[in-house]
C-alpha cells in the first residue's frame, strides 16, 4: 500500500461511509481517525438502490464510478474497515469490467492501528459518495 500511495497509475479507493473518510468519526475506538493518503472516497453503499436495496443497474454503477476518474489500465486497490464493504466495490469494479483491481485486506484494521503509517483527514478529501 505504501508503494501504491506514491504511484500515478494506481487509484486507492476508500468504501466506508463519509464521517470515516473525512475522520469526523472514528471506526475504531483504538485507530486513527480518517483515510489511507491519496484515496478517494466511493462508499459500498452508495452501489445500492435505497429504495429496493438492490444492486444499481450498470448504467447507474458507471455514472457512479465516473466521479472515481478512472482510466481503464489504472489499477485499483479497495479498503474498508475489515474488508467486507471494499470487497463489494472490488465486486462492483467487477460488473463493470474493470479487471485490474485488487483488495487491501488489511484495510483500516491494519493501517489505521499502526502509528508509523500515515493518514489524511478533513472536508478538502476526494470524497465521490453521499453521507
Amino acid at each position: 500500500m505504501i508503494r501504491a500511495i506514491e504511484r500515478r497509475d494506481v487509484c486507492i479507493v476508500d468504501a466506508l461511509p463519509k464521517a470515516f473518510y473525512t475522520g469526523r468519526a472514528r471506526l475504531y475506538p483504538t485507530h486513527r481517525a480518517g483515510h489511507i493518503p491519496t484515496a478517494r472516497n466511493l462508499p459500498a453503499t452508495d452501489n445500492v438502490d435505497r429504495a429496493t436495496q438492490t444492486l444499481l443497474s450498470p448504467d447507474e454503477l458507471a455514472r457512479l464510478w465516473r466521479k472515481v476518474d478512472l482510466s481503464p489500465d489504472e489499477k485499483v486497490i479497495t479498503y474498508c474497515g475489515a474488508g467486507a464493504y471494499g470487497a463489494f466495490d472490488l465486486f462492483v469494479l467487477h460488473v463493470l469490467s474493470h479487471e485490474n483491481v485488487g483488495l487491501y485486506d488489511g484495510s483500516w484494521m491494519e493501517w489505521g492501528a499502526n502509528p508509523e503509517l500515515l493518514v489524511e483527514t478533513g472536508p478538502d478529501s476526494k470524497t465521490l459518495g453521499s453521507d
